[in-house]
């Protein structure tokens, strides 16, 4: 996985979305476990971004996370 570098937020996304991508039956037919690995991280790399309001809800709860995204 690459470094967030000690962002909590960050890391936290891309730890959501190996969870979701991992949860699914994504990049299992006629793949190796090193190929399925390697695909998933590679899609983590390119899309965690599109976690980080779900990695907000996480991390502050709800109501504080709908409240930074107003600002």
């Amino acid at each position: 996985m690459t470094s967030a570098g000690g962002n909590p937020l960050e890391f936290t996304a891309r730890a959501l979305l190996r969870e979701r991508i991992e949860a699914t039956p994504w990049f299992r037919v006629k793949m190796t476990q090193e190929r399925r690995r390697d695909a998933i991280k590679r899609e983590v790399d390119a899309y965690w971004h599109l976690f980080i309001a779900d990695a907000a809800e996480r991390l502050l709860g709800p109501d504080t996370a709908n409240q930074h995204a107003k600002h």
